[in-house]
């Protein structure tokens, strides 16, 4: 899944969800999914705009930007999360930002959807390692990361890395 890639190639299946490039059409599940981001105390980079202009402009500029993706229900289509790849650096590291409407952050999606991605990614990307950050005061959030092998870094709280090293272990072990 890299920015070249065409958005067909660009799709990825999980049991439960769809990840996909983003459409101008989903601005209303974009503004849905934002105004549970500003409630829900997880804000890493401030609060999102919710009005719909804002967010019509919002989702057609996200449907322009191949690195950012929509994580849907196969069942039903529902616009779940929005998955973000903020580029790899020279250490190889890619950072993987994603934000999952707390609705559906219980029956394990945002752990489906955290491992559909780290795969991808180090099967697709070359990376040498995954990063995630949030907010650190919203620790709910480092379940999920953690039980996939994650771990702190130093003392950036908030920011978690996963080497391609213990995601094999992980693997081989399971």
């Amino acid at each position: 899944m890299t920015p070249q890639d065409d958005s067909a190639s660009r799709c990825l299946q999980t049991a439960r969800l769809l990840i996909r490039p983003y459409t101008s059409d989903d601005w209303r599940a974009h503004q849905d999914l934002a105004i549970d981001y500003n409630v829900s105390g997880g804000q890493y980079e401030g609060k999102w705009p919710t009005a719909d202009e804002e967010c019509r402009k919002a989702a057609r500029a996200l449907a322009g930007m191949p690195n950012y993706l929509a994580a849907c229900l196969r069942d039903t289509g529902a616009l779940v999360a929005m998955v973000a790849l903020n580029g790899m650096d020279d250490d190889l590291q890619m950072d993987l930002g994603y934000i999952i409407h707390t609705r559906y952050q219980d029956g394990d999606l945002d752990r489906e959807l955290l491992e559909a991605m780290v795969a991808c990614i180090f099967a697709q990307e070359g990376a040498r390692a995954v990063v995630v950050r949030w907010h650190p005061d919203w620790s709910a959030q480092f379940a999920v990361p953690t039980a996939l092998g994650f771990e702190a870094v130093g003392d950036k709280r908030g920011e978690m890395v996963l080497t391609r090293q213990v995601w094999e272990q992980g693997l081989s072990a399971g």
